[in-house]
Formats: C-alpha cells, structure tokens, sequence
C-alpha cells in the first residue's frame, strides 16, 4: 500500500540505541509520499551552531554557557544532565524551536526520530508513533563504539526508562504500534500502519 494524501507526523521513538534509525532506513524507502526525516539529535547540533538566537535563549536560562563563545553539546550536555532545572528549561527553549520546524513542512509527511517523545509528553503532538524496542543488552552492545563512557550510557539509559509505557500510550488518544528490532520485523506492515 503506498501512503499518499499524508501530512501526518510520524513519532520514531524509545530508548537509545534500540534502533530507531536503523527501522528508518528500512521504513522510508518503502515511502511513496514527499516526506521529511527530523533526527532531533541532528537538530539539536545544528541549531548549536547555527542559530545564535537559540544559543542566545540557552545562556538566558543557563548562565554559566555566557563563559563559552562557542557551546558544543558536550559543553551543553554537561550542564543539563547535572541540573533538572536546566535541564527543563532547555527542552522548552528546545521544543519551540523543533515544533517550528516540523510546523515549517506542512505539505509533507514528517518523520521525527526522538528518544524522548514519551518520556517528554509530547504524544499528543504526533499523528501516530512508531515505538521502537530492543533488549538491553542490543542496546549496549550498539553503544561499544560510543563516544560516552558506559557510567554515560548507563546514566542515559536510567534517565529515559519509562514507567509503564503500554499504559501511557494506552492513555493517550494516540495511535501507536510497538516493533522489536531484536527479530524479523514486517517493515510493509509499518507502512500500512502509517497509512491508515
């Protein structure tokens, strides 16, 4: 079934490191549709970089950034994963950005690739999800090339558990469907999901 018509927003989600963009790469070819792909940490990177504005709006909330003329996200990472205040007020700076962006392709189907859509609540915000799963030690075993340490990896991973995730998204009016990317996965059953 080809998807036509479509300007949904389509959640690619869940932990780190269970696949998500590996599902992209078998699902968007399988697209017939003019979409868009968002990976929320390329995002993120760019806007570091790119948009003084944005960098303007961080050191507003996090003042100890104004001693950096350039801000990496290390530099970034390091203040926000050690203070929950930043750390929320840097996803709000972050997500009016983001939600901008994604507003900006009306016209198209848009696939955003994010950990966090459940953890954040920002289910509502999508047409549909596609939650990616994959065992603990999978996702590990992708991170042994990673530039974080494994105390990093196991902090991340302690910080995007989510309690009940079937129960939330069972709460929510959302639909979702749950893939495990430790098995053969039908990827033309995505592809009808996200057409319907």
């Amino acid at each position: 079934m080809g998807l036509t018509g479509m300007n949904k927003i389509i959640g690619i989600t869940c932990y780190m490191s269970v696949g998500k963009s590996y599902a992209l790469k078998k699902i968007l070819p399988r697209v017939n549709e003019d979409y868009v792909l968002i990976d929320v940490d390329i995002f993120r990177r760019k806007l570091l970089k790119e948009n003084g504005q944005y960098v303007n709006e961080l050191k507003l909330v996090i003042p100890e950034l104004n001693k950096f003329n350039i801000i990496d996200s290390i530099t970034l990472n390091n203040y926000i994963y050690s203070n929950d205040n930043y750390m929320e007020e840097y996803k709000k700076i972050l997500y009016k950005y983001l939600f901008n962006y994604i507003d900006s392709f009306k016209d198209k189907l848009r696939f955003v690739e994010w950990a966090l859509i459940i953890n954040d609540n920002l289910i509502e915000k999508f047409d549909k999800l596609v939650v990616v799963d994959s065992s603990y030690e999978s996702r590990l075993s992708r991170l042994s090339d990673s530039d974080l340490s494994k105390e990093e990896v196991l902090g991340r991973f302690k910080l995007q558990e989510i309690g009940n995730r079937e129960e939330i998204l069972n709460k929510s009016n959302i639909d979702y469907t749950i893939i495990n990317n430790d098995g053969e996965i039908d990827y033309q059953e995505i592809i009808d999901f996200i057409g319907r």
